[in-house]
């Protein structure tokens, strides 16, 4: 993967968990100044050097897959945003299981959209996964245009349904003088080309839609829809929710100190307790 020979266009944004662990390994070539010139001269014209920009990481471990990472940051001119940016300048761990805490999680950002990133977040450990979740906040210049509605609409609260007698009916009402009336009156009127004229043409030929709907149709009334209650047993909402406020709390604890095994234990016996 070469993000700039391949998509020279196409700007790179990836978060997830990866199965790596880098440590804070160098994703750039740091002696590339040192360069001797003879070496230059092989390089193209377009060539951009890579911009020297620590990182930390506060899980110390390297592996095969970390290895694989690395190589592909550098070969494809992407960083690494953990442990880079603020909310998150000592590259927390975002993976806490029973054999170990480490970071595995990652957002690699292209280096043309690294002035762009204004923020990047590891999150604090919660219920729903042994991976805390990650978030970056991007600087974008978009303008939001506000279309404000002067306009009143009014609710349905009816429809109609065409059943096997309606024909006969709207046949007959046709026939009456009322309706009768309603489309000369419509016919011989003269609606301004205006939007006042629009509404009162659209609101008389309604009103004839609606005669004629009322005497052939079956009149449906929206009834609103009650949310079903769920019937519960309250003893059990409430220690549900207790435990998830007490991992909730651990949680935020473990945060701060990843790496203390008497909280992890404690948060991941938490955990077991709320699945069961």
């Amino acid at each position: 993967m070469k993000s700039q020979s391949c998509h020279p266009k196409v700007i790179f944004l990836l978060l997830g968990d990866l199965n790596a662990r880098v440590s804070n390994h160098l994703d750039f070539i740091s002696d590339e100044n040192n360069i001797h010139d003879d070496l230059l001269n092989l390089l193209p014209d377009d060539y951009l050097g890579d911009s020297h920009i620590y990182r930390n990481s506060l899980d110390k471990v390297l592996n095969p897959h970390g290895k694989q990472l690395i190589d592909l940051c550098i070969a494809s001119r992407l960083r690494i945003l953990n442990g880079r940016f603020v909310g998150d300048l000592f590259g927390n761990v975002t993976c806490y299981k029973h054999n170990g805490s480490s970071t595995v999680d990652y957002a690699l950002s292209d280096m043309d959209l690294m002035s762009s990133i204004e923020y990047f977040y590891i999150g604090e450990p919660t219920y729903l996964s042994d991976h805390v979740p990650i978030s970056v906040i991007l600087k974008c210049n978009i303008c939001h245009t506000e279309h404000k509605s002067h306009k009143n609409f009014t609710q349905i609260g009816v429809k109609y349904r065409w059943e096997n007698t309606s024909r006969d009916k709207m046949i007959e009402v046709l026939g009456e003088n009322f309706i009768k009336q309603q489309i000369r009156d419509f016919e011989d009127s003269q609606f301004e080309q205006t939007f006042s004229g629009i509404d009162k043409a659209t609101s008389d030929i309604k009103n004839i839609f609606e005669s004629l709907a009322n005497k052939s149709c079956k009149i449906v009334r929206y009834k609103k829809v009650k949310q079903k209650i769920l019937n519960r047993k309250p003893w059990v909402d409430h220690e549900v929710r207790d435990l998830k406020k007490t991992i909730k709390a651990i949680g935020a604890k473990l945060r701060r100190e990843p790496f203390n095994l008497e909280l992890k234990c404690n948060f991941l016996h938490m955990l077991k307790n709320l699945k069961n």
